[in-house]
C-alpha cells in the first residue's frame, strides 16, 4: 500500500509538472480577458453616459443639482400648448346631425289627417246643420291647432279649392323637411315656410294664405337629430390631425445650470433628453461596445504581431489600458466647457516617457478616435490626433525636464491652429472662432499637467523608470550617492570614471546613455558596507585580505552586490537600476583570489573555479553589458604604469576579448560591431584621461628664475 501511495503521489507529481505551463498560459489568458472585458467596460461607460441610468434626478420647481448640456439635437413636445390646440380643434368641429326619415313621415301624415278632417268638416258645414256636434267634434280633433280665422278660410272652401291648399301647404313643408330642421331650427322653418308663401302665394287672399302657413308651420317637426357618437368620432379626428406644438433643443445648448430652477419648459427639455429618466438606449450601447472593441483587438493585435516584448507582460497591457481609461475619463470631465479642451495629448505624453514611441503613435491614434466619438466632432479628432503626434515628437528626445515645457508650447500651437483652422473650414463665427483657440492653447497646458502629475503615480505603480526619474536619482546631491561620497570616496570616483565611460560607449552603439550613466553611479554601492576590503578605498594603508584566506576575501567580494541589492531595496532604486548592480560582474572570476588559492593548493588539495565565480546572472541587456565592460576596463586602466595610448588600446582589446571568450556577453545583445565601437570609444576616452601632461617647475626654481631676471633688468 506504501509503494501504491508513492506511486499515485510521483504521478500527481507528473501530472502537475505537466500541466503547471497549461495552467499558467491559462491564468494569463484569464487575466487579460479580465483586463480586456474591464476597460473595454470603462470606456463604452464613459462614451455611452446618456445612455446609461441617470443617479440625478431632477424635480419640477425645484434646484437643479448639476448643469446639463444638450448631447445631441432633439424635438421637446409642449404638452401644455399641444392639448390647448387640440381643445381648439374639438371645439371647432360642428354638431353631427343625421336625417330622421320617421320624423318626414309624421310631418306629412300629420299634414294629410289635418286636410282630410278639414274636408269632412267643410262637407257638414255645407250640410243643413254647419254648427252640429259632430262637426265641433271632427274640430277639435284635429292634430294641430289653427286659429278662427284660418279654420273659417279652410272650412269654407270647395273640395277641389282644398286639395289645391293641401297640395301647396305640402310643399311649402317639404321644402323646409327637406333642408332638414333640428330642434333648436323649428322656428326658423317656420319663417321660411313664411317668407316662401309670401313670395309664391302673393296672389292669394290673404286669410287664405295665412290659413296654409299654419297649417304647414304646425306641421313642422325636427327631422335632424344630434348624434353624440358621431360628434365625439369627428371631435377626436380633428385632434388627431393637429400636429405636436414643438421646440427644437440644438446639440450643444446648456438646458438648465447647476443652482438654476428647473421649470416646466426645462422639465419637458430634460425629458426629451432622456436625462430624467431611467432607460437604456440599446442599439447605441451596442454600436459602441463595438467600435471599441474593435479598436481595443487592432492594439492587441499589433502587440501580439509586432511587440511581442510588450505583449508577453500583463503590466504593460495593463499600464495602456490604464493610459487609455485615464484619457477617456479626463476627456469626458473636460469636453463638456469645449471639445477642444479634451488632451488627447497627455495620453502621447505618457505613453511616450513610460512606454515607446511608436507604441505611443497607436495609442494616440486609438484616443484621438475615441475622443471624437465621445464628442461627436470630427474635428476634435483630428487635431487630437495632430496634436498628440507633435507631442510624440517634441519628447522624443527628451532627456530634461525643461523639454515639458518645449512639449506643452508645441502641443498648445498646434492645438490652437488646428481649432482654427477648422473653425475656418466649418465657417464660425469669430466669437466661437476664437473661443476654440482659446481653448485649444489651454489643452496643451492642461495636458502637460496632467501627464506630470499622473506620472510619479504611474511609475510606482507599474514600476517603469522613466529619464525623468533617471535625472532625479543621477543628481550627485542625492542621499545613497554622498553617502558613497563620505564613507567610500575611492568607490565614488571610480563609479564617476566608469559612468563617463558609459555614457560615451552607449552613445556610440545607439544604447541608453542615460540609463548606462545613471546604473554606474549605483553599480558598486555595495562597498560601502566594508569600504576597506576594496583596494580603491585603501589609500595605502594596510590591506585586510593580506590576513584572510583567498576562499574568505572571495566571499567578502561577492558580497557586495548582494549588499548593493539591499541597499538599493531599502533606498527604492528603480528595478533597472538594481540590474547593474546584479549584472556589473556577470558569473566572471575573481582571478586575483583564485590564482592565490590555486598557489597555496599547489601541494595538495582541489580548487574550485566555481566558487570564485560571482553568482550573476550576466548581463541581460546592452546597457548592462557596457557597464560591465567599463567597470572592468576602468579598473584595470589603474593598474598601468605608464598608461601611453599603445598599452590603453591594447588593454582595452584585451579586456573586451576576455570577456567576450568568458561568455560574459553572450546575453546582452551587443554585436561584435557593437563591441568594435564600444573598443573605440573606450580607447578614445581613456586616452583623454591619461593623456600625457608637460612637466612643470618647481615653485622654489621659479621663484629664482624670476630673481635672476629682475637683477637683469636693474643691470
Amino acid at each position: 500500500m506504501v509503494g501504491q501511495d508513492r506511486f499515485l503521489n510521483l504521478n500527481r507529481k507528473k501530472r502537475f509538472q505537466i500541466y503547471s505551463p497549461a495552467r499558467q498560459r491559462l491564468r494569463k489568458l484569464l487575466g487579460l480577458c479580465l483586463l480586456f472585458a474591464s476597460t473595454l467596460t470603462v470606456l463604452v461607460g464613459l462614451l455611452s453616459f446618456g445612455t446609461l441610468p441617470s443617479a440625478v434626478s431632477f424635480k419640477l420647481n425645484q434646484v437643479s443639482p448639476r448643469t446639463v448640456k444638450a448631447d445631441r439635437t432633439v424635438e421637446v413636445v409642449n404638452q401644455q400648448a399641444t392639448e390647448e390646440e387640440r381643445r381648439k380643434a374639438a371645439e371647432g368641429v360642428p354638431k353631427v346631425f343625421v336625417f330622421d326619415p320617421d320624423a318626414s313621415r309624421v310631418s306629412e301624415d300629420k299634414l294629410s289627417s289635418t286636410f282630410r278632417l278639414l274636408q269632412e268638416v267643410a262637407n257638414q258645414r255645407r250640410g243643413p246643420n254647419p254648427n252640429s256636434d259632430s262637426t265641433r267634434q271632427l274640430i277639435y280633433q284635429l292634430p294641430i291647432s289653427l286659429t278662427p280665422t284660418a279654420l273659417e278660410a279652410l272650412t269654407h272652401s270647395t273640395p277641389e279649392k282644398l286639395r289645391d291648399l293641401e297640395s301647396r301647404a305640402h310643399d311649402l313643408l317639404w321644402k323646409v323637411l327637406e333642408n332638414g330642421v333640428r330642434t333648436d331650427q323649428v322656428n326658423e322653418g317656420r319663417r321660411d315656410i313664411l317668407q316662401e308663401a309670401e313670395s309664391k302665394f302673393s296672389a292669394m287672399s290673404p286669410n287664405t294664405r295665412q290659413a296654409i302657413v299654419e297649417v304647414a308651420s304646425e306641421c313642422v317637426v325636427p327631422n335632424r337629430n344630434y348624434d353624440a357618437d358621431a360628434t365625439t368620432g369627428a371631435a377626436e379626428a380633428a385632434m388627431a390631425e393637429v400636429k405636436p406644438v414643438t421646440s427644437v433643443v440644438p446639440e450643444g445648448m446648456v438646458v438648465v445650470r447647476e443652482g438654476e430652477v428647473v421649470n416646466a419648459e426645462r422639465m419637458r427639455q430634460l425629458d426629451a433628453l432622456g436625462v430624467n429618466q431611467i432607460h437604456f438606449n440599446y442599439p447605441r450601447l451596442i454600436g459602441h461596445t463595438l467600435m471599441v472593441s474593435l479598436m481595443m483587438l487592432v492594439i492587441v493585435g499589433y502587440l501580439n504581431q509586432e511587440r511581442r516584448n510588450v505583449f508577453r507582460r500583463t503590466k504593460n497591457l495593463a499600464l495602456i489600458a490604464v493610459i487609455a481609461m485615464l484619457t477617456g475619463f479626463v476627456c469626458r470631465s473636460l469636453s463638456g466647457q469645449s471639445p477642444f479642451l479634451a488632451p488627447v495629448a497627455m495620453a502621447s505624453i505618457l505613453s511616450s516617457v513610460l512606454l515607446e514611441n511608436r507604441l505611443s503613435f497607436l495609442l494616440t491614434s486609438f484616443c484621438a478616435l475615441y475622443v471624437g466619438a465621445l464628442t461627436q466632432n470630427l474635428s476634435v479628432a483630428c487635431v487630437g490626433l495632430l496634436s498628440g503626434v507633435v507631442g510624440i515628437l517634441a519628447l522624443g528626445r527628451a532627456d530634461r525636464r525643461s523639454d515639458l515645457i518645449a512639449a506643452m508650447l508645441a502641443v498648445s500651437f498646434t492645438n490652437a491652429l488646428g481649432a482654427f483652422t477648422f473653425a475656418l473650414v466649418d465657417m464660425r463665427d469669430w466669437q466661437h472662432a476664437v473661443q476654440d483657440v482659446l481653448f485649444g492653447s489651454l489643452n496643451g497646458v492642461l495636458a502637460v499637467a496632467l501627464a506630470v502629475g499622473v506620472l510619479p503615480v504611474l511609475e510606482n505603480l507599474f514600476g517603469v523608470t522613466t529619464h525623468f526619474r533617471l535625472l532625479d536619482i543621477s543628481n550627485p546631491g542625492e542621499p545613497l550617492l554622498q553617502k558613497l561620497l563620505r564613507e567610500a570616496p575611492g568607490t565614488y570616483q571610480h563609479s564617476i570614471m566608469v559612468a563617463n565611460l558609459a555614457e560615451a560607449a552607449a552613445q556610440a552603439v545607439g544604447a541608453n546613455a542615460l540609463r548606462c550613466k545613471v546604473g554606474a553611479y549605483y553599480h558598486d554601492i555595495g562597498k560601502m558596507k566594508r569600504p576597506r576590503f576594496f583596494v580603491e578605498n585603501q589609500m595605502g594603508g594596510e590591506n585586510p585580505h593580506e590576513k584572510l584566506t583567498p576562499t574568505l576575501s572571495t566571499m567578502i567580494i561577492h558580497s557586495h552586490v548582494k549588499d548593493g541589492l539591499e541597499m538599493a531595496k531599502h533606498h527604492r532604486l528603480p528595478d533597472m537600476i538594481t540590474d547593474f548592480i546584479a549584472q556589473h560582474h556577470g558569473t566572471s572570476l575573481v582571478s586575483y583570489f583564485y590564482h592565490q588559492a590555486c598557489n597555496r593548493c599547489a601541494e595538495g588539495g582541489t580548487v574550485f573555479e566555481e566558487d570564485f565565480r560571482y553568482p550573476g546572472p550576466k548581463p541581460q541587456s546592452r546597457e548592462t553589458g557596457i557597464v560591465l565592460l567599463c567597470d572592468g576596463i576602468e579598473a584595470a586602466a589603474r593598474t598601468l604604469s605608464s598608461p601611453t595610448p599603445e598599452k590603453i588600446s591594447e588593454l582595452v582589446h584585451k579586456m573586451v576579448r576576455h570577456h567576450l571568450e568568458d561568455g560574459q556577453l553572450d546575453e546582452c545583445g551587443l554585436s561584435l560591431q557593437d563591441l568594435q565601437l564600444i573598443r573605440e570609444s573606450l580607447i578614445r576616452s581613456l586616452q583623454g584621461i591619461y593623456h600625457n601632461r608637460l612637466e612643470y617647475p618647481e615653485p622654489a626654481q621659479l621663484a629664482g628664475r624670476r630673481k635672476v631676471t629682475n637683477l637683469r633688468k636693474k643691470a
